[in-house]
């Protein structure tokens, strides 16, 4: 009834809410509701008419990643060769793996095809299909030429001049578009404002650019990454979109921006992003966005340099095992940090902790296995099979409890009885009898479901103590 009576204050809340803001509405004035419909910087959808308007159609969209900033470029370079007509011609990346890549994993040129649908922050930062369209903007994907005079740095916008093929290509147009066999032997771009021209060359700012070298690593993620693979591409990029990363420092004219921020992106590059332009006016916010993602306070790290900075007191013992929790390892004696422990063992509520280089020790010493009984660490013989595939609740066979049949007396492991024989037990003046017994005195129960007997070991366990509980048996394992 509490949560009902919750749940109706805040749907009498937010009516309230809706009510109060048309009323308002209706009362403002021309230039208040002018100011309050140009602060509204989101577009409608992937039709709004403001992503065709003068300004924006050749603003660069500014992204939180790389993987929505590569997409964006393939997209907007499609579109701009639709709205001039033009031919895309597609400059495919040349992949080779390493020597050693190929004895690690020989398998690995067959995964080519993959590799190029990789960003280019991935790859060597070389892109894997490069898009080559007339007059289409573009950025340098490496340091091309630091004369004074020039100063064609990573990043510079250019425009694509023109091109030369290679000799021996023989790819042919599909329609509007057609995709290289060979890498053109040079391309030429064209550096918007320069006053400087090249020997042999009649426009100004018309610079060759040339197939490069890159090397990357598929198993980057890897301490010590060996599948090494270079690749040889145009070190150009589409120049449509950048991330908030590599637009710091940057005043735009116009800017398109995706707050959407993804999994390990900071809401910092969000801000970084929307104080690009002069204006709000210069600013389109690309889709709807998650408010929730800004309203989570500060970063720790920046808030706590400032406290540094201030030269307030701080807790350091208390940051320390937040971030940097360490426990003691009972094999070594050390403290050590929560990476150098096993999740079981950092786990672990009796505290008997031991580190991976101390488990580790133990298996090399013949004795993998830690009795949660005795604490002694033993080899696999002394554990029957059950108890080995255990972790939290591992007993060794000399520690398992065994309790007397009542028939051959011997003393048996839990797993020898039935649930009720083994409660039996712990009753004063009673034992059990275990499976074998039962069985040589042929003891029967019939199925509900076929009528036919059976032992013991034909039913599951729960289902033959059934017919002490109940009364009868539910389906054989056998039936």
């Amino acid at each position: 009834m509490a949560l009902e009576a919750r749940s109706l204050d805040t749907k009498r809340a937010s009516q309230s809410d809706v009510a109060h803001k048309a009323c308002i509405e209706a009362r403002e004035c021309k230039t208040c509701r002018e100011d309050r419909a140009s602060r509204n910087r989101v577009a409608s959808g992937p039709d709004d008419a403001q992503f065709t308007n003068a300004k924006f159609s050749k603003a660069p969209a500014v992204s939180p990643n790389n993987d929505v900033k590569y997409d964006t470029n393939k997209r907007r370079a499609h579109t701009f060769a639709a709205s001039t007509n033009a031919a895309v011609t597609y400059a495919v990346a040349k992949d080779t793996p390493s020597q050693d890549a190929l004895r690690e994993k020989p398998g690995l040129a067959a995964e080519k095809m993959k590799w190029l649908q990789r960003h280019d922050r991935e790859s060597g930062d070389l892109y894997g299909v490069l898009p080559l369209i007339h007059n289409m903007p573009m950025a340098l994907a490496d340091h091309i030429d630091r004369s004074e005079d020039k100063q064609l740095l990573r990043g510079k916008l250019c425009y694509l001049h023109s091109w030369v093929l290679d000799d021996k290509e023989e790819s042919e147009f599909q329609g509007n578009s057609r995709v290289l066999q060979k890498l053109p032997v040079v391309v030429y771009v064209k550096f918007p404002g320069a006053t400087w021209t090249l020997p042999g060359l009649k426009e100004k700012g018309v610079y060759p650019i040339k197939p490069k070298n890159g090397v990357w690593y598929v198993d980057r993620g890897r301490k010590h990454p060996v599948l090494r693979i270079t690749r040889r591409q145009l070190p150009l990029v589409p120049a449509f979109a950048i991330t908030a990363h590599a637009s710091q420092g940057q005043t735009l004219d116009a800017a398109i921006v995706d707050l959407q921020i993804g999994k390990g992106t900071s809401p910092i590059a969000s801000y970084v992003a929307l104080t690009r332009v002069r204006s709000r006016g210069d600013l389109l916010i690309y889709r709807p966005f998650d408010r929730l993602l800004f309203n989570q306070g500060s970063l720790e790290g920046p808030e706590l340099l400032l406290r540094v900075l201030r030269g307030e007191d701080i807790d350091w013992a208390s940051i320390e095992e937040k971030h940097t929790p360490k426990r003691l390892c009972l094999g070594c004696g050390f403290v050590r940090f929560k990476d150098t422990f096993l999740p079981g063992q950092w786990n672990r509520k009796d505290e008997r902790r031991f580190c991976k280089a101390c488990v580790e020790q133990k298996t090399k010493e013949g004795t993998p296995y830690e009795c949660l009984t005795c604490h002694f660490w033993k080899a696999g013989e002394a554990f029957s099979d059950e108890q080995r595939s255990k972790y939290v609740h591992r007993h060794c066979m000399d520690c398992v409890e065994k309790r007397k049949c009542i028939e051959c007396e011997q003393l048996l492991p839990e797993t020898k009885f039935t649930h009720n024989e083994w409660k039996m037990g712990l009753q004063a003046g009673r034992q059990g009898r275990c499976k074998d017994c039962m069985k040589h005195h042929k003891e029967t129960k019939s199925c509900c479901k076929c009528d036919k007997l059976f032992d013991v070991d034909g039913f599951g366990e729960w289902q033959w103590e059934k017919s002490i509980m109940r009364g009868r048996l539910g389906p054989s394992s056998r039936s």
